[in-house]
């Protein structure tokens, strides 16, 4: 997220700002009537963690993950502002309210699990947000906070930075409002649900508009709202008081009037609630498939193939002629035509190094969905060799492995790479430069002992790594009388010594030494 703060606030104060900044619109895309909306929210309630709400029904689905998270905004409020991170604020109870400021982010993407930062952050009342929304097109977080860390009857427009845990304000605000939302042109919206109102708010001032009567009155907390940046529809999550349940509403942004859609169970709370644009036109087409991206091993030449979508975004049957943009690390690469279904590959050259690559088709409608991978250009580094297997047959040892990938994920230069293999005890060369991924060895004819392979990777340019087998016991029997040497051996395997009671309670012998000299013992 950028640096959104004008400058940073002293002790957390609030400093008066004055700004113009206008909102890029979010596009406004068909997603269609028939199409209930996908809210993101945080539970404030007992089931603490990230939710997604649907304006159809009651059905929430948790997405936290694994992790429990250990957040509340149960006296305050946040926004999400991606998929995958949110910020927000968490007041508690008490004479002396304590403060905290929460980051959260869901790692490897939105399903998470989600890790959170908790910071605790004394008594000041300047970061205590009762509810924020997201700005896209600004990059910005704006709230209604507290001026008094004791009570949220004195409230200002301010933005937040989530990061530095800072809020510059804009202006103070004449009345108490309980949730802000803002459209898709970027102007904000608050609900006064303790007076029934619905209002707007210019962010340049503070200057506030009434629009009209909610037809509700609802004073519990928390409340939210958010605006389908697709439909701008204005949803709002309340309840009458500490006692009902929490309602979804639709509110009229001309009017004011809000529509009770369903009642949450009891003891449910939500805050946060923001709602992501849709990706796509419902006719746009859907996402390409199949996409793959490798390196060919010439020059900087990268081959990309995917299969052109022949579902719409929506899931509708697509025909006919599509276009298609490639774009690398965000910026657009090659574009070409194809046909709904068809198969496409295209080669591009791209600098050493990983890359996203993205594909998009799009037609009338506009474009549609992207499929996403990741290429390492040029030839990567290997990792170890995997797989490592020991197979005895009589006196046959054969060892076989998997040869190794690129530790970015890439292309290997099979010319630069060669492997190593050694016999222990001994350490006995095997075979040296060899290029296949298996090698049969010849065991001594020597008394019952332990033996190993150890295989290295062996690659121009690189450090060697290597993966040695598990034991297997081959050999003649000794002779009586027996008589061993165990200073010349590293391990009781190689003295003869094998496992045959695998017991916890089984004494076990075991290489002792002391003074110098090594000896077996139990």
């Amino acid at each position: 997220m950028k640096k959104i703060l004008l400058q940073s606030l002293a002790l957390l104060g609030m400093g008066l700002v004055t700004h113009s900044a206008t909102a890029t619109p979010v596009k406004r895309i068909d997603i269609g009537e028939d199409t209930p909306t996908k809210i993101y929210a945080v539970s404030a309630g007992s089931t603490k963690g990230v939710y997604t709400l649907s304006t159809a029904d009651a059905n929430t689905d948790k997405i936290s993950g694994s992790t429990y998270i250990q957040y509340s905004f149960d006296n305050s409020g946040g926004t999400f502002v991606s998929k995958e991170k949110l910020y927000g604020t968490k007041a508690t109870d008490g004479l002396v309210p304590q403060i905290y400021a929460i980051t959260a982010t869901a790692e490897g993407g939105e399903d998470g699990p989600w890790s959170h930062t908790f910071y605790k952050y004394g008594y000041t009342g300047y970061i205590i947000a009762k509810d924020m929304t997201y700005v896209a097109g600004e990059d910005k977080i704006y709230g209604l906070f507290r001026t008094n860390p004791y009570n949220d009857l004195y409230q200002s427009l301010a933005v937040y930075d989530g990061e530095k845990v800072e809020a510059t304000k804009i202006a103070d605000l004449a009345s108490t409002y309980t949730a802000i939302a803002a459209d898709s042109k970027g102007e904000l919206y608050a609900v006064s649900g303790n007076y029934g109102k619905l209002v707007k708010i210019d962010k340049t001032n503070g200057a506030v508009t009434e629009i009209g009567s909610l037809g509700v009155v609802m004073q519990s907390t928390p409340q939210s709202a958010a605006i389908d940046p697709a439909t701008d529809k204005m949803y709002w999550v309340a309840g009458a008081n500490a006692y009902s349940p929490q309602s979804m509403f639709e509110v009229d942004l001309t009017t004011g009037a809000a529509t009770k859609l369903y009642d949450f169970p009891m003891g449910t709370k939500f805050q946060a609630l923001w709602i992501p644009a849709p990706e796509a036109d419902k006719n746009a087409p859907g996402a390409p498939e199949n996409l793959s991206a490798r390196f060919t091993g010439n020059g900087k030449n990268v081959q990309i193939s995917f299969t052109a979508p022949d579902k719409t975004f929506s899931g509708n049957t697509l025909q006919g002629e599509l276009d298609y943009t490639v774009y690398v690390d965000g910026v657009e690469n090659t574009t070409g035509k194809t046909t709904a279904g068809a198969e496409e590959s295209v080669t591009v050259e791209m600098e050493e190094g990983s890359h996203k690559v993205d594909v998009a088709c799009s037609n009338a409608k506009g474009k549609g969905q992207s499929a996403s991978t990741t290429v390492y250009a040029g030839f990567d580094t290997p990792a170890n060799i995997s797989a490592l297997t020991l197979d005895v047959d009589g006196n046959s040892a054969t060892i076989s492995w998997t040869a190794p990938e690129g530790v970015n994920g890439g292309l290997v230069d099979e010319s630069k790479l060669s492997y190593t293999v050694t016999r222990n005890p001994g350490n006995v060369e095997v075979a040296s430069g060899l290029k296949e991924c298996t090698v049969t060895d010849e065991l001594p004819d020597d008394f019952y002992t332990e033996y190993t392979y150890t295989v290295t990777v062996k690659y121009e340019g690189a450090d060697d790594q290597s993966l040695t087998t598990s034991g297997t016991m081959y050999g003649k029997p000794y002779t009586i009388p027996y008589s061993q040497n165990f200073d010349e051996v590293t391990s009781l395997g190689q003295a003869g010594f094998a496992m045959q009671n695998g017991a916890a309670n089984s004494p076990a012998w075991t290489l002792g030494e002391a003074d110098g000299n090594k000896f077996a013992e139990i």
